[in-house]
């Protein structure tokens, strides 16, 4: 009688084996660190389209050309706002977790009332709408910090984030590297410069 059961919804079991591989791969998946330090690539994974694509994109620039110490000897290169008006820049898309971090590190020295630095994290739903599903505003700091932007949305999802800045004369915004750390992963191995 088993048999007869089985032979007749033997689409049933492979169904049920199909979503079973399908949520584990996609919980795998989803787990895996993001890690980016801006020393090659810029131009190719990152850019001023979707929420972007109406402003100035930011620029890469060079520690040796301002004198000033990066956060790690590896580290020769950063992004920074377009000077004296709003810029913006958006990253490439990757899977992101509800409860996970995306952490920047970033050098400030902002001067002036009107600088200003935005961080935000979008997931691309469905439909093709992008949703902020978290957010940073960065003000009134100097000297390198780590600015953290803890992810809400669905508990799996492909997103990106977006850096929005202005800074004024005598002003820096520096953006060094990024992190993606999902939730349940310890940091330490999540290493941007290994």
């Amino acid at each position: 009688m088993v048999d007869s059961v089985h032979s007749r919804y033997p689409n049933k079991m492979v169904l049920k084996t199909f979503i079973l591989v399908t949520l584990f791969a996609s919980y795998v998946a989803s787990d895996s660190c993001v890690t980016y330090d801006f020393e090659e690539g810029f131009n190719n994974l990152f850019g001023h389209y979707r929420v972007c694509n109406s402003m100035p994109l930011w620029h890469e620039g060079t520690y040796n050309s301002l004198n000033l110490t990066s956060p790690n000897v590896r580290s020769t290169k950063f992004i920074s706002p377009q000077p004296n008006q709003i810029s913006c820049v958006s990253s490439f898309n990757f899977t992101m977790n509800l409860g996970g971090t995306i952490e920047f590190n970033v050098y400030l020295e902002q001067k002036d009332n009107l600088d200003q630095f935005y961080l935000i994290a979008y997931h691309i739903g469905p439909d093709g709408i992008h949703f902020i599903v978290g957010m940073e505003a960065v003000r009134n700091q100097t000297g390198w910090h780590t600015v953290k932007v803890p992810l809400g949305g669905s508990r799996s999802f492909n997103g990106y984030f977006s850096l929005y800045g202005s800074s004024f004369q005598d002003s820096k915004i520096l953006v060094d590297s990024f992190r993606y750390i999902p939730p349940g992963v310890d940091e330490s191995s999540c290493q941007i410069y290994g």
